[in-house]
């Protein structure tokens, strides 16, 4: 968890070969571990493609943390990471262009599984409040204004 906070770190900061070098060191120690949760800490490999997809978003890289995303098997996560990977992944899907009809669906997928995680998270109402304002009116549209409401955004 240290080279994972790490990596967060480096990537505010700016610091590309420091946040890989902790990131690489972390799926090191992952492949070791496999994907168990032992003592509830969910360490593993996926979690760490949970991290390296927040990581690049930290650093600007939406096309790469979408395409960590589709390696991670957010099956073998416990429910509060698999609405984590859910949020990244909707977060990174949301700018990109053409994907904000998948960004949405991923959100409303992480916000079935944890409502709080994506209500309070500091980044979710930039978020949506981006995705609110190219939303057609349209279903997806629908879950976006809802998700919107639920999190007190103004409509």
């Amino acid at each position: 968890m240290l080279a994972l906070t790490n990596a967060l770190v480096a990537a505010a900061q700016g610091g590309t070969g420091e946040r890989r070098a902790a990131l690489d060191h972390a799926a090191d120690l992952a492949a070791h571990t496999g994907d168990a949760n032992a003592m509830w800490l969910g360490f593993g490999p996926s979690n760490v493609g949970i991290w390296r997809m927040s990581v690049a978003l930290e650093a600007g890289e939406h096309q790469e943390a979408a395409a960590i995303a589709e390696t991670v098997d957010p099956r073998a996560l416990s429910a509060t990471r698999q609405a984590a990977y859910y949020r990244e992944y909707g977060r990174a899907l949301a700018r990109l262009p053409k994907r904000q009809t998948e960004a949405v669906l991923m959100l409303r997928r992480a916000e079935k599984i944890s409502p709080a995680r994506i209500h309070r998270h500091p980044f979710m109402r930039a978020v949506l409040t981006e995705l609110l304002a190219r939303a057609k009116k349209d279903a997806v549209g629908r879950e976006l204004r809802g998700m919107a409401y639920r999190s007190g955004l103004p409509l």
